[in-house]
């Protein structure tokens, strides 16, 4: 598929459990690199989400966390 056939819809309730608090929320991994996500993101969740970041390298924001994960899985 192309990039021009993907649409994202997001709604509150649908994810909203995804979250304890909807204070912040910090998108990582490759898709969050998407200027289309980040968008659609503030977009429908400005209103619930005081803070929306991206790392300057999200995909090694994953990374990170596998390892460290990896080094201690007591931490989690």
């Amino acid at each position: 598929m192309e990039e021009a056939g993907w649409i994202v819809k997001l709604d509150f309730t649908s994810i909203k459990g995804c979250f304890v608090t909807m204070f912040c929320n910090i998108l990582v991994g490759k898709f969050s690199e998407a200027p289309y996500l980040l968008s659609r993101v503030k977009e429908d969740f400005i209103d619930q989400i005081l803070i929306i970041a991206v790392p300057d390298l999200p995909t090694v924001a994953v990374v990170r966390g596998v390892i460290t994960y990896g080094l201690n899985v007591e931490i989690i």
